[in-house]
């Protein structure tokens, strides 16, 4: 999935980054957006948390489509 800027995405599974401290840095049902290109912000305000587009993006999110 390509991640442009200002592209909006819902959060449809969980995203724990760190599996010892159980860090969830993306929550089921939430939007986020992408503030940098190829990436998607998360809840530690983290702008350039990178998902490249031949990861398991399409897992975790769907891209909403603009107004």
């Amino acid at each position: 999935m390509k991640i442009k800027k200002g592209d909006k995405f819902v959060c449809i599974k969980k995203v724990v980054m760190n599996n010892d401290w159980k860090d969830i840095s993306y929550k089921k049902g939430f939007i986020y957006i992408s503030e940098i290109e190829g990436c998607i912000t998360n809840d530690k305000l983290n702008t350039g948390h990178r998902w490249s587009r031949y990861t398991q993006s399409k897992k975790y999110f769907v891209k909403l489509k603009n107004n």
